[in-house]
């Protein structure tokens, strides 16, 4: 019962640790505001960023270091919101960079 869980627990945060490293990596940009146009939504294009908390990430982020969600980033040709971790958009096909 609990014991299950607890272990169920312990592996995925094992797991989770082993994809993104232990150590902390700089890349010499930092985490900074989220900038959002006059209605609301986020002007950066091409950046990934956290809707939830409202932070802008550096290239190359996968996931927001506050709340642990998963990044999304808007695509700069057609404005469609996709995951961080795509290499090109779905709709136009626009490499991200990722």
């Amino acid at each position: 019962g609990l014991v299950g869980l607890y272990l169920l627990w312990l592996v995925v945060g094992y797991l989770r640790v082993s994809q993104v490293g232990i150590a902390e990596r700089r890349s010499g940009a930092e985490a900074v505001p989220l900038l959002r146009s006059a209605d609301g939504e986020p002007s950066a294009r091409g950046v990934p960023y956290c809707a939830f908390d409202g932070i802008q990430y550096p290239a190359g982020a996968r996931f927001c270091t506050s709340c642990e969600r998963d990044l999304t980033l808007d695509c700069v040709n057609c404005k469609t919101t996709l995951a961080a971790g795509e290499a090109a958009c779905f709709r136009c096909g626009t490499p991200t960079g990722a």
